[in-house]
């Protein structure tokens, strides 16, 4: 087969393409029966969990750079963490996978990188310090086919110790925290200039263990689509000088500026997935989409305060499926007809594909409501914190969602629910 660069343009070919190229690409190869049963008593060997037995293992390289070192490659665990199941997306894949070597268990994301945006490996390295909720990269690369220069797609992973999705959260108190510290790190970001563009449930991430660092209840992750426009402080170790008096300078730093002012290449102006969209955003993608002229004006920035807004529909898609998920198969047949009408409201709210449905279902009553509908859900610490976040999103025009007002909604709760 030959690569051609439809797999630069277009990213349905890409997916489509790629279940052909698995029997060809070397950086992918699913474990034979032998190997699995190999790999899972090497897991019972030094007491680690072996889970979903009967799912398919997949041994991944990154980048196909590695060799056939076993360093540099991954074996993943269960069934993956996230599936895109948009057809024209980047076609996410995000595993648990386990180092071959030395079994550290990472996060492993699979996409197809646009050639319009900077690698999301290059975002986590302009971020200055550290947070103990933003994920921290470990490594990255570019997926090549063997014995060939064209890129196939990017691969990354990161050192976050995080598996689980926030609506998996074993308790209301577990899930507000991580939402917390997943803010937190949002601010964090944006106080380095750095916007993340693309907050969504499957951007939040719940930690692994059961008693985490204070403001690591939870991670933010994937900045492929953050924008960086601060210019960035620089150092350079100059060479040693000789002084006139003799005397050699040396491990001497020069601090410069760098002036660019755009230093990723971001793609669309507005990015970011539908159904967690804020609504300014998606009023703009409708009116380009309706206008039959083709005539529209600059499109909208995506700014801070839509990413806000974005937690707050993540927040209440979590808290919806959390009882469809985890609570659902512990209710007696009495309330099973309330967990029905929950998931038919949750498939409205959060089922629709187009900025004008979803648009329809952001009105000043819904979602909020289904605290009201279904309070025996939801604990009154929860129904205080949507109601309030209800009456900021009816002002957010007057008075846009801000880091600070946010999070003190989310403290009261977290102290009520303590």
């Amino acid at each position: 087969m030959t690569l051609t660069s439809s797999f630069a343009s277009s990213a349905a070919s890409q997916q489509l393409c790629l279940w052909s190229l698995l029997d060809e690409d070397h950086t992918v190869a699913t474990l034979t029966d032998l190997s699995r049963d190999i790999w899972f008593a090497r897991l019972e060997a030094n007491h680690l969990p072996v889970e979903e037995r009967d799912e398919p293992v997949y041994e991944v390289s990154l980048g196909g750079t590695t060799g056939n070192t076993d360093n540099g490659r991954w074996i993943t665990v269960g069934t993956p963490i996230w599936i895109s199941l948009s057809l024209f997306g980047r076609g996410s894949l995000v595993w648990r996978a386990r180092n071959k070597a030395t079994l550290d268990l990472r996060v492993m994301k699979i996409a197809w990188r646009s050639g319009a945006r900077t690698p999301e490996s290059e975002i986590y390295h302009l971020t200055e310090g550290g947070h103990p909720a933003v994920a921290r990269f470990d490594d990255g690369a570019n997926v090549k086919l063997p014995g060939t220069k064209p890129t196939v797609s990017t691969s990354s992973l990161r050192n976050s110790g995080h598996d689980r999705s926030l609506f998996r959260a074993r308790s209301e108190l577990e899930l507000v925290k991580g939402l917390r510290a997943a803010l937190q790190a949002h601010e964090f970001l944006c106080n380095q200039s750095i916007l993340h563009r693309d907050i969504s449930v499957t951007t939040i991430m719940l930690p692994s263990g059961d008693d985490p660092l204070g403001g690591a209840e939870g991670f933010l992750v994937h900045l492929e689509h953050a924008r960086c426009v601060s210019p960035r402080i620089e150092y350079t170790m100059l060479a040693p000088v000789r002084m006139l008096t003799d005397y050699i300078v040396k491990d001497d730093l020069s601090r410069h500026s760098r002036r660019d002012m755009h230093l990723t290449k971001q793609g669309g102006p507005v990015t970011g997935t539908l159904q967690f969209m804020a609504v300014d955003l998606l009023d703009s993608l409708e009116e380009i989409v309706w206008n039959q002229q083709g005539v529209v004006g600059p499109p909208m920035e995506h700014k801070v305060h839509h990413d806000i807004e974005s937690f707050i529909w993540v927040l209440i898609y979590s808290l919806m499926r959390r009882i469809i998920v985890v609570e659902a198969p512990k209710v007696n047949d009495t309330d099973k007809p309330l967990v029905d009408d929950l998931k038919t409201r949750f498939l409205r709210y959060f089922g629709c594909s187009t900025p004008s449905s979803i648009l329809e279902q952001r009105g000043i009553i819904k979602p909020w409501n289904f605290v009201k509908y279904h309070p025996h859900f939801f604990s009154e610490p929860i129904q205080d914190l949507i109601n309030t976040l209800k009456r900021q999103f009816g002002f957010q025009h007057e008075e846009p969602f801000t880091h600070a007002a946010v999070l003190g909604a989310l403290d009261v709760a977290t102290r009520r629910l303590s």
